[in-house]
């Protein structure tokens, strides 16, 4: 019952509205659903469906496969007529599972990949029940054949409320471009591993193609953001801050394409077309002494409960420039409200929820200089 009311109190405030699945679903509710944000994707649809199609059977007839075909105002006729190309190929086909689309012109303010995979997210609702699993995935992605029966079995034995999918990227026939894929993984699995040896929450890869949570989840985290970049960062971190954790699932289900992108700012094509240029992904490495600060900073907090703000800055004080970066981020104006009210376990957590994923890498970044 209480899950009823939260689901209608956000699909009546922030669902998207503007937006309506194509071919109705067979079935009034599923256990899973797989959301794909698509833009000028037909050569790789077919490709991704494929590997939809090769799932576990018995998982595949409770899933719902959602394809976000988007285009914005100022997009090219050539982005326009390769999304009618995909549309023609949804529509001309017959798929061995359930499948709908979303024929979806963005307003150019949010125009992009967070909108398109809110827009997913949004509509599974009208289908799901408080434990079903929304995974999101790419259109340029394969999947491996035990994808959706591994993520199924591993929320139903940890019944958790979130995941992130393990994941390796195809092999490229160029090989500057797939060295550079391998080299850009090592930062990112590096960086996971150092975070986690840190003590911090947010000890993973964020990458869109690998997100999974409940229908649960996806409400209390407030739901997809609209960013046209870094969406999945921000709503992986909403997801670590309600569910104090990220779940990771150790199985290289994933395989993102290592191609050369420059539709978005950061993120793995944009790396590669970066790398292209020149640029070395050894750049982007945090120093070794932010994260032995951060581990030792992470310590002092689990050892400050109750106390007041000048005592941990006393305390902080031996970590070199931590205090100015502490008043810097205004530690002063929420310290007491983190420590008010709350067991020591709380206290932890609410203190995370503060010094979140973005704090956590300005703090890397301000020891990386």
């Amino acid at each position: 019952m209480q899950f009823d009311f939260r689901l209608k109190k956000y699909l009546n405030k922030k669902a998207e509205k503007d937006w309506k699945l194509l071919i109705n679903p067979p079935q009034k509710m599923y256990d899973s659903f797989i959301v794909v944000p698509a833009k000028a994707e037909s050569k790789n649809i077919p490709q991704l469906l494929d590997s939809i199609s090769n799932q576990n059977k018995n998982c595949l007839k409770r899933c719902l496969t959602i394809i976000v075909i988007n285009s914005s105002s100022d997009d090219s006729k050539a982005v326009i007529d390769n999304n009618s190309q995909t549309i023609k190929y949804l529509s001309d086909n017959v798929f061995d599972f359930d499948l709908s689309y979303v024929d979806a012109t963005l307003p150019l303010k949010n125009a992009g990949v967070g909108l398109s995979r809110k827009i997913g997210g949004d509509l599974a609702l009208d289908y799901c029940n408080e434990s079903s699993v929304i995974c999101y995935t790419d259109a340029d992605v394969i999947l491996s054949k035990d994808y959706l029966e591994t993520i199924m079995d591993y929320y139903r034995i940890h019944n958790c409320g979130c995941a992130i999918v393990g994941f390796k990227h195809q092999k490229n026939d160029e090989p500057m471009i797939e060295k550079s894929i391998q080299e850009y993984e090592r930062f990112l699995l590096k960086t996971a591993k150092d975070l986690k040896d840190s003590g911090s929450p947010y000890a993973y890869v964020s990458l869109g193609s690998c997100m999974t949570c409940t229908s649960s989840g996806y409400i209390a985290a407030g739901g997809m953001n609209r960013m046209k970049a870094t969406e999945d960062f921000y709503f992986l971190q909403e997801l670590t801050k309600h569910f104090e954790c990220m779940n990771i699932i150790n199985k290289n289900l994933v395989h993102p394409s290592s191609r050369i992108s420059s539709r978005v700012y950061l993120g793995t094509g944009y790396r590669m077309k970066q790398t292209s240029e020149g640029f070395s992904i050894n750049e982007l490495y945090f120093s070794e002494g932010s994260f032995k600060n951060l581990k030792e900073f992470l310590q002092i907090i689990k050892k400050s409960y109750k106390i007041k703000l000048e005592q941990l800055l006393r305390k902080t004080k031996k970590i070199n420039r931590l205090n100015d970066f502490l008043n810097q981020q205004e530690i002063n104006k929420v310290w007491d409200s983190l420590i008010e009210n709350v067991d020591e376990k709380k206290f932890i957590a609410q203190f995370h929820r503060w010094f979140d994923g973005l704090k956590t890498i300005k703090f890397l970044k301000y020891y990386s200089k």
